[in-house]
């Protein structure tokens, strides 16, 4: 199973290698204009997608979360729910407390 840090990877790497791609395409003595607008344009809205991933920082840890959460419900069909405990630094005490019900 892939990470969502492997998948960033990738996609970073894709667009890397369409924008590599298409630096070398426009060299070409007759490079058709009307390509080289479409291509950039979707590197472009690659890119915007790629760049709205950035809030996506947890995601790794949540996958393994919500295995967590699937196994533990497993063992015990009758919990309704979970208290998660995420430090988000590596000292200190304070904490927050983010309830959330996807039912309301």
């Amino acid at each position: 199973m892939m990470t969502y840090s492997d998948g960033i990877l990738l996609f970073e790497s894709v667009i890397d290698n369409l924008k590599t791609d298409l630096e070398n395409y426009a060299r070409i003595p007759n490079a058709k204009l009307e390509y080289i607008k479409k291509q950039n344009s979707i590197i472009a809205r690659l890119c915007t997608a790629y760049n709205a991933l950035d809030c996506m920082k947890f995601s790794d840890i949540w996958a393994h979360i919500e295995f967590d959460i699937a196994r533990l419900e497993k063992l015990d069909p009758v919990l309704s729910g979970h208290r998660i405990f995420l430090r988000t630094k590596p000292t200190g005490d304070q904490f927050s407390l983010i309830p959330y019900n996807p039912f309301e």
